[in-house]
């Protein structure tokens, strides 16, 4: 009687005495040997596996993987070694998108609420404020284009005899009047 053991790993799969294995243990197997006597045989086997890994991502303008830059969404593959010496085949979804900018042309009177900064204005200008786009994964730029009309006052005294016809009312008592008007 005699007796062999063998370790070893594999890849996937390892083929030992007409018999594929798939997955890692001790296996045994009795063979004849040379002067007719049974040999029982171990193969202490570990079994890696190959790896398949599937990234999705999305980049802003462009994206580093496996030192190359991508600035176009597609569907990029990458063949590797893992540490155990099997294959690595990565598969990387990517979807590059753009900053936005927006425009906002806005007359206003006496002020204006923005509601992207959450302020308030009161002179005219351009204003901007950059915003995180979390969907895209961008800084999206917003342009606030604001002319403020200011509202004016004016006073008139007047004397009358009778009465008086101001902004479609007829004063017949002396007295202060006021009315609002919308201005061009």
């Amino acid at each position: 009687d005699g007796a062999s053991i063998t370790t070893t790993t594999s890849c996937d799969s390892y083929f030992w005495n007409g018999v594929t294995y798939t997955s890692s243990g001790t296996y045994e197997d009795t063979v004849n040997t040379v002067n007719g006597c049974d040999s029982i045989i171990t193969l202490n086997l570990i079994i890696y596996e190959s790896e398949y890994p599937v990234d999705t991502i999305v980049s802003c303008s462009s994206y580093v993987w496996n030192d190359s830059i991508y600035m176009q969404s597609g569907v990029y593959y990458n063949i590797d070694t893992t540490q155990y010496g099997c294959t690595l085949f990565e598969t990387l979804n990517l979807t590059i998108t753009s900053p936005t900018i927006t425009t906002a042309n806005t007359t206003a009177c006496d002020s204006y609420h923005w509601s992207i900064t959450n302020q308030t204005y009161y002179t005219s200008g351009t204003y901007s404020e950059q915003t995180p786009n979390l969907v895209t994964g961008c800084t999206d730029t917003n342009f606030l284009y604001l002319t403020i009309n200011n509202s004016t006052t004016s006073s008139e005294t007047r004397t009358e005899c009778t009465s008086y016809f101001w902004n479609g009312v007829t004063y017949t008592i002396s007295g202060i009047y006021e009315t609002t008007l919308t201005n061009s």
